[in-house]
Parts: structure tokens; C-alpha cells; sequence
């Protein structure tokens, strides 16, 4: 067996997928330390669902190397439903035995002696997957805040805006975030230094205005909705990478959902 394990957090996983799924499929990869499941749409937009290992109750995998795969991700979201409908155990099994094997999902109700198997299809993976990525030594901004706030400004953003802009600075504001919608409504919100509520952490290494299209902002929606906190960080290109801590638990450390986005060339 290439790789099984045992998995009894299928709502959490679910609502992960969920937050990833603007594509079809996604690029699977089963790590030593968990599974990703990675989307990238036209070079512009990366988002990666991170399943750490102690998020399974069991993970076992092979010493050989397993290669990527390619998943339906609406076909993975529904069986994962029919697993784990309304009020149902949160658990199955999940297996897979190697390229051209199908994903196989398990549930056992010991109690009813029923076991119910979803078997979904693999596919070869979409070449140059990984190209778009940030490095901390690239890293020029950071903030980590409580995911509401960063919620409420978004939510406060005209829908029809076309580019939304985030603002660095040593003084106050020393956050904003603005958007201008098409019907020339402006809506902006700003953090200020001496309120410290919002912020876990705060680091400008030096002021800065940074674009990108709301269209890609808007991807992150259903990410932000599940998350507890949210690390925001720009690159000196201008590279936006956010990192959702998923999950209510504040002491879960085995969920997180990434977006990494490019700006807007003016």
C-alpha cells in the first residue's frame, strides 16, 4: 500500500477543499508531513489546502516516492458528503496504491454493519504547478490578524471594484485597504497603530501601496469564512501571500489554507 490513512476530521477537510475549489481539479501530493491539495489559475493565483499529518488519527506512507496526482475536486467534495452526511461519524479511511490507482474513500458504521466506498479517479498532474511561489527572504510587509477583521474589510469593498489596494505604513493609518467600485463609490477601511485589537503582529519595513484585482481577493472568501486568523505577507515584487489558519480551535495546528496572488501591473 502506497499510502493510507485514517482520517476523523472529514468536515474540516471538506470545508478546505471547498475554499480552493475555482477549478476543476487539484494537484494531490502526499508528503511525509501531510497531503496538499494545490490550484493554480492562469499563472496568477496559487491556493494550497494543507492537511498536516496530525490532522489524521493514522498516516502511513511508503518509502518510495509517490508522485503527484491530479483530483476532481467536485467528485472529491461529494464523496467526502455522502461519507459524512448531517450528524454522521466524522471519520473514514483513505487509500491509494500508486499512479493510475484510483483515490479510495472508506466509512465503516459498526453499529448499523454498513460500509460505504467511493472510489474517484486520478489524473496526471498539470505541468508547472509550482512556479508561482514567495520565499521569507523576499518578504517585505507582514501582518497576522484575527480573520473577522480582515473579513469585515473585504466585505466592506464595493463588489463591482475592479482592483483593490493595500497600504503599508510606519505611521498611522498603518494599514489601509481600499477599493474604488465602478459606479465611483470608494470604500476604505484603516487600522491604526495604537489599536492594537485587530493585530497579532505587525511588521512595515517601509511604506508602500500595493494593487491587486478584487478578482482574485474575492478567491480567498470561502477560506476567510472558516478561518480563526489570517498571516498576510507582500514580497518586494509585490507578491500578496496570505496563510488562513482554518478551523474555530485555537489550538489546531494541522489545517491551513494558502493563496498566493501577483499585483496588478500598471
Amino acid at each position: 500500500m502506497t499510502f493510507s490513512a485514517t482520517l476523523n476530521t472529514i468536515k474540516l477537510l471538506t470545508g478546505m477543499i471547498k475554499a480552493i475549489q475555482f477549478r476543476s481539479t487539484a494537484t494531490c501530493s502526499i508528503h511525509e508531513e501531510g497531503l496538499t491539495f494545490t490550484v493554480t489559475e492562469s499563472q496568477s493565483i496559487k491556493a494550497i489546502a494543507y492537511a498536516k499529518r496530525s490532522m489524521f488519527e493514522r498516516y502511513r506512507r511508503g518509502t518510495d516516492i509517490v508522485p503527484d496526482f491530479d483530483i476532481h475536486l467536485g467528485a472529491f467534495v461529494d464523496c467526502l458528503g455522502i461519507l459524512c452526511p448531517a450528524a454522521a461519524l466524522d471519520e473514514c479511511q483513505i487509500q491509494y496504491e500508486g499512479v493510475g490507482s484510483p483515490l479510495i474513500l472508506t466509512r465503516t458504521d459498526s453499529e448499523k454493519q454498513l460500509t460505504n466506498t467511493c472510489k474517484i479517479q486520478t489524473l496526471e498532474p498539470e505541468p508547472d504547478i509550482q512556479s508561482l511561489s514567495m520565499y521569507d527572504s523576499d518578504t517585505e510587509q507582514t501582518v497576522i490578524m484575527k480573520a473577522s477583521w480582515l473579513q469585515d474589510a473585504l466585505g466592506d469593498l464595493d463588489s463591482t471594484c475592479d482592483r483593490v489596494s493595500i497600504v503599508f505604513s510606519e505611521q498611522d493609518p498603518c494599514f489601509q485597504l481600499f477599493g474604488t467600485g465602478t459606479n465611483g463609490t470608494s470604500s476604505i477601511t484603516e487600522y491604526h497603530e495604537d489599536y492594537a485589537e485587530p493585530f497579532i503582529s505587525f511588521d512595515c519595513s517601509r511604506e508602500g501601496t500595493y494593487k491587486y484585482l478584487y478578482s482574485h481577493i474575492s478567491r480567498c472568501t470561502k477560506a476567510l469564512d472558516q478561518a480563526s486568523d489570517v498571516s498576510l505577507k507582500i514580497s518586494k515584487e509585490g507578491v500578496l501571500h496570505l496563510l488562513f489558519k482554518m478551523g474555530s480551535n485555537a489550538n489546531d495546528d494541522a489545517a491551513y489554507v494558502e493563496f498566493t496572488i501577483i499585483p496588478c501591473i500598471d
